[in-house]
Order: structure tokens, then sequence, then C-alpha cells
């Protein structure tokens, strides 16, 4: 195998994308509908002053000091001052919104002093002198993120000095922050779909659609007769058809929620799916004559996948047969990869993936050496 002859194939590819702009056109059809998805979050734009951090300030009596907070905000950063009373809870706890466009989320909770359960959770109230404790301030952050609340509480030690002129007469405890991570929103099955989308119409569409027609024209067969190695021909689709999957689905999700971009379940996700969806289609590409009868097998494939998903939600036992479809572990994971702190059994589905795709692609390799390029 060559690597000048892999660079070759691999521009040669490149080259038949760009010329052929419809196909370009559905990548940036994709893009678009993430971008307007992203436009319809709230939250505001990307970058927006800290971007990556909204705190929520939550009091349970309105009175003059939380007057001054709200209008006295910190420039640049996201705080939204609100009634403890308006917010989600799930046994007894405050559930703050996993806003899929920000990355952390803390929160400033402005108790009445009178306020009990301090000491349940194993804090003890610090009275300060001069009177009595007119507040418990807890502090909110996520697990190991406790950097993300030192602005926006540096802002309210400042604004309550300014606004009682002494010391301030808080009881302070600082505790972890309890998010609604565990529920599964709309948003996320969006961001799931246009992944997907994105893997699947690379990999398998336009891979099948390009390669069928090579085969249909002997354009495969023509290369054969030349240095060009079937071993080169395959290494060039795998070096360009992944990399550019991934660079599509980053695309994608970087609009919604850059965080998953530094997961490694994410990338680990989006490189072994697409080495499978390619292999499936190369697969299909080789047992088949001609480029209709290749759409159509993948059509098929697609349909078998739909109908048993339908159905595992009727029969248990379709359950079981979900999980021999890539497509099923593919969407599972990208969806815990839009969902914080994903469950023990993500690592499951990753490994299943892995092996699916293991033999996928041995099993399409094999088949093009055998017959794939005649």
């Amino acid at each position: 195998m060559s690597r000048r002859i892999v660079a070759a194939l691999v521009w040669k590819e490149a080259q038949r994308y760009w010329h052929n702009r419809p196909s370009l056109v559905l990548g940036v059809l994709l893009v678009l509908v993430s971008i307007l998805v992203s436009a319809g979050q709230e939250g505001g734009p990307l970058g927006r002053g800290a971007g990556d951090t909204v705190c929520y300030v939550l009091y349970w009596n309105e009175d003059d000091f939380v007057r001054h907070l709200r209008t006295h905000l910190p420039p640049g950063r996201v705080v939204r001052v609100k009634p403890a009373h308006q917010m989600a809870q799930r046994n007894g706890v405050i559930m703050y919104p996993d806003n899929p466009r920000r990355t952390s989320v803390v929160s400033i909770q402005l108790r009445p002093g009178n306020a009990r359960g301090l000491e349940e959770m194993g804090f003890e109230p610090v009275v300060r002198p001069g009177g009595p404790v007119r507040y418990h301030v807890w502090y909110w952050h996520p697990d190991g993120r406790a950097e993300d609340l030192q602005p926006y509480r540096e802002w309210f030690n400042a604004r309550m000095r300014a606004f009682f002129e002494h010391q301030p007469p808080i009881a302070e405890a600082s505790s972890l922050l309890f998010t609604d991570i565990g529920q599964i929103k709309p948003i996320h099955r969006v961001l799931t779909a246009l992944v997907t989308a994105a893997v699947y119409l690379l990999c398998f569409h336009l891979n099948i659609l390009i390669t069928s027609e090579e085969r249909e024209r002997k354009t495969l067969t023509a290369q054969m007769l030349t240095p060009v190695s079937v071993a080169d021909v395959l290494a060039a689709k795998f070096v360009f058809y992944v990399p550019a999957t991934a660079l599509l689905a980053a695309a994608v999700l970087a609009m919604n929620y850059p965080a998953a971009l530094t997961r490694p379940m994410f990338w680990a996700t989006i490189l072994i799916a697409s080495v499978a969806y390619l292999s499936i289609g190369l697969t299909i590409c080789s047992l088949t004559r001609g480029q209709s009868a290749a759409g159509l097998t993948a059509l098929t494939y697609l349909m078998l996948f739909a109908i048993t998903i339908f159905l595992a939600n009727l029969i248990p036992v379709f359950h079981l047969l979900a999980n021999a479809f890539v497509d099923f572990h593919l969407m599972q994971l990208v969806l815990y990869s839009v969902v914080d702190h994903p469950p023990w059994y993500a690592r499951l589905h990753l490994a299943a993936l892995l092996a699916l795709s293991t033999i996928w692609a041995m099993t399409a390799v094999r088949v093009f050496l055998r017959r794939g390029w005649r």
C-alpha cells in the first residue's frame, strides 16, 4: 500500500464531492437546520458574556435586598433572580434546568434566617456578630466545578457589602448542585437526530451512491489495471469518509452543545459509527449490481431497523434484536453525549458498537477484496 496512491485517491474522492454539488447541499442543509435549532434555544447567542455559565439567584422572601440584586446584575454574565417556588423540585430538592447551550449551572440560594435543614445536611451555621441571622445563603455548584461559582460569589458579596454597609447578617454554606441531569428533553432528541443524520449522510448514503456508481461504470476495475491496489482503494475511503463525517457531526453539534465536543465518548462514538456505516455501505455495494440495486438494499436495511425499533415497544424480544443494529447503539450514545452524567451502561453501548463495527469492517474488507472492485 502506497501513501502517495492513497493520498491521490483521497483527493479524487474530495473532488468528486466538489463537482457533485447536490451532495454538498445536503451537508449545508444539516448545518443550517442546526443553526435554526440553536437560534430557537433559550440563553442567547453563544459566547455571550461568561457564555459557559448561568447563575440562578433564588429567594424565598422578596425584600429590598432582593430588589437591589435584581437591579445590580453583573455586566457580561448571565444571572437570573427568581423566586424559589418557580423552580422544579424532585423529592424536595430544587432541580435546575440543564440548558444545553451552557456547560455549567451554578446557584446562590437566599434562604430566610429561620430556615431549617442546614444542620440536617451536615452544615453548621456561622452566626455573624452583631445580631440575629437574617439569611441563610447556600452556594451551589457542579461537582468539581467550584471555580464556575467564584465570580458570581464575588459579585454577591460585593452587593451585600454595598447594601448593608456593615458585616452582612448571613450564615453561609456551600454544597454541590443538583441539575435535572436525568431528564431526556426534546432538544436532546433533536440533536441526536441531527448528528445521526450527519453520520448516515456521508458514510452510508453518499458512500453507497458513489461507490456503486464507480462499480457500475467499471471505474474500480480500471483502477486495478494501474499500480493502485484494492487495499489502496479501501484505505482511501476510510481515510476520507471517517474524518469528514466527524467534522460534519461536530459542526452540527457545536451550534447547540459545544460542551459535548470535549467529551471522549462523543468522538469515540462518531469515529466507531463512521467505520461501521462505511463498512455496511461497502458490503452492500460489493454484493449488489448497479446503483439502483445498492440503493434499494440500503433502504431495506433502514426499513428493517425502523420496523425493529417500532416492534421493540410492543414485543420485548425485538428489543434484543435492536442490539444487532449499529443505528440503535449510535443513537443511544449520541443521546448520552448531550446529557450530563450519562448512565453507567452507556459503556456497554459503546462496547457493542465497537464489536459490531469490527464485524462489519472485517466483512467489508473480505467481500470487497473478492468482488467489490469487479
